[in-house]
């Protein structure tokens, strides 16, 4: 094939390649599905399919969230979010926070700390060993020990 028989995508249309860009959550479907400005003055917002790192850990959006999107060539395909745009901690922050809808998980090996949203909070492992320098308090309602 010659060169001038290859035509790229972006010649074609007279616009630029396609690239993610930036958009804003304004809503999010009954199905959870996140609904992005895709433009400027866009109030309906379009459905958006996201990509799933992890199948433990789903994105979860919140409106307004920016995130980075990219839309399909084909204009029957939905564009795709690819993920959440946030500044990173700074560490003069001394504060990381971690939000998660229904559950959060912190695995590694036999061990995890599992927080869910009703408030319970589960720590299991082969040992669980608790220490403190000072004072060690365990309060509750009733404690059970064995």
């Amino acid at each position: 094939m010659s060169r001038k028989q290859v035509t790229r995508v972006s010649d074609a249309h007279n616009e630029a390649p396609f690239a993610p860009r930036r958009a804003r959550v304004l809503a999010l479907s009954e199905l959870g599905e996140p609904l992005v400005a895709l433009r400027a003055g866009d109030t309906a917002g379009t459905a958006c399919d996201v990509l799933e790192s992890s199948p433990l850990a789903p994105a979860v959006f919140e409106v307004g969230d920016e995130v980075l999107v990219l839309e399909a060539p084909d204009e029957r395909a939905r564009p795709v979010v690819l993920g959440r745009v946030r500044r990173a901690p700074s560490a003069s922050s001394g504060r990381v926070e971690i939000h998660a809808a229904r559950e959060l998980v912190l695995r590694c090996g036999a061990g995890a700390i599992v927080m869910r949203a009703d408030g319970r909070v589960a720590i299991t492992g082969l040992d669980i060993v608790s220490s403190a320098q000072r004072r060690q308090r365990i309060k509750g309602a009733s404690v059970e020990i064995n």
